[in-house]
């Protein structure tokens, strides 16, 4: 019976180690107008703006620092506290160049137009039981 490993991402430094992202901050705008048609008929506009400004703020950073996996640690290993630097180097780890770079971003700006055609008798809807 063979031992089936998973690998887990992990930090191996102290939780935020990278610092932080740059404040997230997202403008929206919603214009609606209602206009009176013929009689009782009556359109409603209306559009909606999201990320106003089209701002590319970095919602994550890239994580991983090696390209390799640091896999082959048993869970006695891992629980007494391991030295992740010294692993990569003795096992020749590719380093990740991407690591500590922004990889998500806030979404493009994206519009969004609505209409809405209401007719009205001017009478409650009859009850039916």
């Amino acid at each position: 019976m063979s031992k089936r490993h998973s690998a887990r991402p992990v930090f191996d430094e102290a939780r935020g180690n990278l610092g932080r992202t740059t404040a997230f901050t997202q403008t929206d705008l919603l214009l609606q107008h209602e206009l009176r048609l013929s009689g009782r008929t009556r359109v409603n506009v209306g559009l909606n703006i999201f990320n106003l400004f089209d701002q590319d703020t970095i919602t994550r950073q890239f994580q991983a620092r090696y390209r390799d996996s640091v896999a082959g640690i048993t869970d006695a290993q891992f629980f007494q506290g391991f030295d992740v630097f010294g692993i990569a180097e003795s096992r020749k780890l590719r380093p990740d160049p991407r690591f500590n770079l922004a990889d998500q971003f806030l979404g493009a700006r994206t519009l969004r137009m609505q209409a809405r055609i209401s007719f009205w008798s001017g009478q409650p809807a009859p009850c039916r039981a």
